[in-house]
């Protein structure tokens, strides 16, 4: 665990900031808080309802890289025990927990769809990391509240109240798969024989947590956004955008998701005929139909941009999560023994191979970006008279899903109206404070 901070700590520090970070710099000063809650505030009438995680987002790239580096190590260290504590009760002194966090950590650098976007780019990792850190938090809390001693359960019950209003606040797709989860945690309790119980508490926090998600779901700034990104999409029939939608959903799980679901069911056929705890199995199948819900909920959405994996992270986490939940524990049996210790071995290595050539390709980019912002400060130095920066084309482009910049590059354009907002060009001028920015032709 500690590896896994320092690693995720040192390499979000050298990290720079890309694309949306921009916004919450002005001629080189970062907003400060107020301004944050303000353009929030605005934000959520004028183009995104998700008040929290963008928040998050613009406050983190205020801070100092170290501190940010620091923070995002802590927070993904967190993601990683909260998904371990949903699938072990017991993590000290346990073989099992040991097992199962490799498998986690293993899944995380080696399995996540655009890795550097959602771990280590700033704006990425306030909106998904953070956001869906919060919600396992909320989940787990939600969960085991009543096992608690009363002081502790007291106290957990109070902090989930702002727990609840900024997890059900902070992204479309994470709140519909949590709902669905513990709507599931219901029914399979109801169908096990159990008593339904009236506890005001946990409907209070749930109705927080609803009501948290229809605020960013109705906010104004939605259908701003979708119609400025796809307005014809917004006027198409339903089954011509379901048309569109789903096979787009198919294919991003065709390409990241079917081998994961593959040893998901073979799991779960061994647990079925093998094992056959029905409690592990039911809340596996929970978790992942959660996850699938959530990738399918995107099948109404205007907004949603097939080139960018990350938005489907939430799902990727919960799929995880009820399929290493289905890892057996019998360590008597010498040949589920032997199948396991295979498949860290070889799983560890892969992913040493790849995450080591990813660290360079994220390192070189990192370089490339630094040298562009270097080259517009001492161009903004010297500009006297002249009204227009001409910037070369960036060094380095990230070829592997551990770069920043890895399959949505933004990059400056070779020309620009006067007067016309051109993205990134009009940020590069608003983060340096120059009249204008092209890349050189």
């Amino acid at each position: 665990m500690l590896c896994v901070f320092a690693i995720m700590s040192i390499w979000s520090m050298l990290t720079p900031i890309w694309v949306d970070d921009w916004r919450s710099i002005i001629n080189g000063v970062p907003l400060n808080f107020s301004q944050i809650v303000q353009t929030q505030i605005e934000g959520y009438f004028t183009w995104s309802g998700r008040v929290w995680g963008e928040g998050i987002s613009r406050i983190l790239v205020t801070l100092p890289r170290p501190i940010w580096g620091i923070l995002n190590g802590l927070v993904f260290l967190l993601l990683s025990l909260f998904m371990l504590k949903l699938v072990n009760k017991k993590i000290v002194n346990s073989k099992s927990a040991v097992i199962n966090y490799i498998f986690i950590i293993v899944s995380l650098f080696l399995l996540t769809p655009d890795f550097g976007q959602v771990f280590l780019w700033t704006s990425g990792s306030g909106n998904y990391l953070w956001t869906t850190t919060i919600n396992l938090l909320f989940v787990y809390l939600f969960l085991n509240v009543d096992k608690f001693k009363n002081g502790y359960k007291l106290a957990t019950y109070i902090a989930m109240i702002p727990i609840s209003i900024i997890s059900g606040w902070c992204n479309e797709t994470t709140g519909g798969a949590v709902l669905i989860f513990l709507l599931g945690t219901v029914i399979i309790n109801l169908i096990n024989g159990d008593k339904l119980k009236f506890n005001y508490k946990k409907i209070c926090i749930v109705l927080l947590y609803v009501v948290s998600y229809i605020i960013l779901l109705i906010a104004p700034g939605n259908s701003v956004r979708a119609k400025a990104l796809n307005a014809d999409f917004i006027h198409k029939s339903l089954l011509l955008k379901l048309s569109i939608r789903i096979p787009q959903i198919n294919d991003f799980i065709s390409n990241y998701m079917i081998w994961i679901l593959v040893v998901f069911v073979g799991l779960l056929v061994l647990n079925v005929f093998l094992i056959k705890n029905i409690q592990r199995i039911e809340t596996s199948i929970l978790w992942v139909i959660s996850g699938l819900a959530a990738f399918y909920a995107l099948m109404l959405s205007p907004a949603l941009d097939v080139t960018a994996n990350r938005i489907f992270f939430t799902g990727f986490i919960f799929i995880i999560i009820g399929t290493i939940n289905l890892i057996p524990r019998i360590f008597e049996n010498v040949n589920l023994n032997m199948i396991i210790t295979f498949s860290l071995i070889t799983l560890i290595g892969i992913t040493a191979l790849k995450v080591t050539t990813g660290i360079i390709d994220s390192e070189k980019t990192n370089i490339a970006i630094k040298h562009r912002y270097a080259y517009i400060s001492n161009e903004k130095n010297h500009l006297k008279n002249k009204k227009i920066i001409y910037v070369p084309p960036l060094e380095y482009i990230g070829n592997t899903k551990y770069s920043v910049d890895y399959g949505t590059m933004w990059d400056l354009e070779t020309n620009q109206n006067d007067g016309l907002w051109l993205y990134p060009n009009s940020e590069y001028e608003i983060m340096y404070g120059v009249p204008k920015i092209l890349l050189k032709k």
